[in-house]
């Protein structure tokens, strides 16, 4: 948490947005996707341009149809009867379908005005720090993974996720049970992985030395 948290500001420093988010304080909120779109709106709007705020505008419309669609997902099919045995379909069961078939993907939108934003306009990549998540609840745990990789695997934004990759391998098993390898699941969530090493008393020197010097140490 400390170095990614340091991570991030050195990312602002060298040019980059780049948002640091607590997966586990905000795990809350009703979906992940949420918090996330939340941070990348606050940071876009600090872009003055023409042209990014006049496609931020639409892409918070998207952000708030795709919220109403997640949030009502669960409930989709509540209310609805459906006759197993009989040879057509059941008139509510129809209207449902046929609504569904007209209406537009807001995802599909959303994603599409964030790409207007990030590549068509060319800024520099967008960096988001998710950390924490084997903090959260194992199936809001995935939950965000999964949100992450549907909704925000695009060109020229990133998302970093400091993780233990143990602990998501038993939350996986925890929200789906056993099944036969965890490891190629978080694999298809994940696209690459990076292992830092544990520092050894060689690295700790260097560390001191680019500090503390005996000339740093004359000085009153």
């Amino acid at each position: 948490t400390y170095f990614f948290s340091r991570f991030c500001e050195h990312a602002k420093d060298n040019g980059y947005d780049c948002i640091y988010i607590s997966a586990w304080e905000n795990d809350y909120q009703p979906s992940p996707f949420c918090f996330i779109t939340k941070e990348i709106l606050n940071c876009l709007a600090t872009d003055l341009s023409p042209s990014i705020q006049s496609s931020l505008m639409k892409l918070k419309s998207n952000a708030i149809a795709v919220t109403k669609k997640i949030l009502s997902s669960s409930n989709l099919y509540v209310g609805f009867n459906i006759k197993l045995f009989s040879a057509g379909i059941d008139t509510n069961l129809e209207i449902l379908c046929t609504n569904f078939l007209e209406t537009k993907d807001e995802i599909k939108e959303f994603k599409k005005e964030l790409v207007k934003i990030l590549v068509e306009n060319k800024i520099k990549p967008l960096i988001i720090i998710v950390d924490e998540l084997d903090r959260c609840r194992p199936d809001y745990a995935l939950k965000t993974l999964e949100i992450i990789k549907h909704l925000f695997d695009i060109d020229n934004l990133y998302v970093i996720l400091p993780i233990n990759k143990n602990a998501l391998e038993q939350a996986v098993e925890a929200t789906y049970g056993k099944i036969s390898n965890s490891e190629n699941y978080m694999r298809k969530l994940i696209t690459e992985t990076y292992i830092i090493p544990n520092p050894n008393k060689e690295s700790y020197r260097k560390i001191v030395k680019s500090f503390i010097s005996k000339e740093k140490l004359k000085r009153p």
